[in-house]
């Protein structure tokens, strides 16, 4: 009896096993399917490495509202209050807030603030609400347009962030990009001229660096083409 428990046991591990090695093998060939193998230039990166990550966050705001504005009207104010205080914003922790969206009004408190010897009146309410937002990060790879091309490099725009990329990111003895100030307009070429980069050239770019800020002035990134399948793409 204890050895056919055994070869039972033993039984059941060979099939698990079996099975954990069809499920590895299943998500090795979803992957290479999603196109996170590489292939041709322009493809092969699948659509999580073309499209910008945006997500749903739910946030909070304190928003400041003065006496005359209190009175029927006043969730309306709150709400256009904090769509114009929140609307195309940055914030160091959640990346930029493109959209507000789901403002909950329904049970909002406000609080007056202390005015010591100066009137004021003035109340707090705690908002909360729903945000697109869109928070990158290093190592993402992302396409944007040419905003600015210097010799020292070249600006891209990759929806709200600005992606600098240097020259020491741009040239390399590879692709034999350089500059060419002969040019009408003066621009980056490879030597053999099929390759173009200037301004309003699509470009998929690599971050290697992300700084994110409160002041959506301050947030940037650097950018890199010298990888496989970056660089300008193909119309």
């Amino acid at each position: 009896r204890g050895r056919r428990a055994a070869v039972c046991l033993a039984s059941r591990l060979k099939t698990r096993i079996r099975s954990s090695r069809h499920w590895i093998a299943r998500v090795r060939l979803d992957k290479r399917e999603r196109g996170v193998h590489r292939g041709g230039r322009g493809t092969g990166l699948g659509e999580r490495g073309r499209r910008m990550f945006y997500h749903v966050k739910k946030l909070t705001k304190n928003l400041e509202v003065d006496p005359k504005d209190y009175g029927p009207g006043l969730n309306e104010t709150i709400k256009r209050k904090l769509t114009n205080e929140v609307d195309n914003t940055c914030s160091e922790r959640y990346g930029f807030i493109i959209k507000v969206f789901n403002i909950d009004i329904a049970n909002l408190e406000g609080k007056i603030n202390p005015t010591g010897m100066n009137p004021g009146g003035t109340a707090i309410f705690t908002v909360p609400y729903d945000a697109i937002v869109f928070k990158p990060f290093r190592g993402e790879v992302l396409n944007g347009v040419v905003k600015t091309s210097a010799q020292q490099g070249l600006f891209v725009q990759c929806g709200p962030l600005q992606v600098f990329i240097a020259k020491s990111n741009l040239s390399s003895e590879d692709n034999q990009i350089v500059w060419n100030p002969e040019h009408s307009p003066p621009c980056w070429m490879s030597e053999d001229g099929r390759v173009t980069i200037q301004d309003g050239s699509q470009m998929r770019v690599r971050l290697i660096g992300v700084r994110m800020s409160n002041d959506i002035t301050n947030a940037n990134a650097v950018g890199s083409i010298l990888d496989d399948y970056l660089g300008p793409l193909e119309s």
